[in-house]
């Protein structure tokens, strides 16, 4: 996972190919930052349909639901699919 833009920041998440049939656009994700330790919920906006054929994995964009102040374009981390009902929303 790699944030790519600032203001309310956008993630480039990849994933594996065999999660393909599972993720859709508004599946919510637990994303942790390498770079702060620190958790979010994000919601999947976008879901690239080409799976790379060398790596077994596929892109997908998402955006966070709320967003600390320090969190930078090109920092990265990881992502889970999460359970909505647990989703914090505006809260970290």
């Amino acid at each position: 996972m790699e944030i790519i833009s600032a203001g309310v920041p956008k993630l480039r998440v990849s994933a594996s190919s065999k999660q393909f049939t599972k993720i859709r656009v508004g599946t919510w994700l637990r994303v942790t930052i390498d770079e702060t330790g620190q958790s979010y919920d994000a919601v999947v906006t976008s879901v690239n349909a080409r799976i790379d054929p060398v790596n077994q994995t596929f892109e997908m964009e998402a955006r966070l639901a709320y967003a600390g102040p320090n969190l930078l374009p090109g920092m990265s981390g990881t992502a889970v699919v999460a359970d909505r009902s647990k989703a914090v929303l505006g809260k970290k």
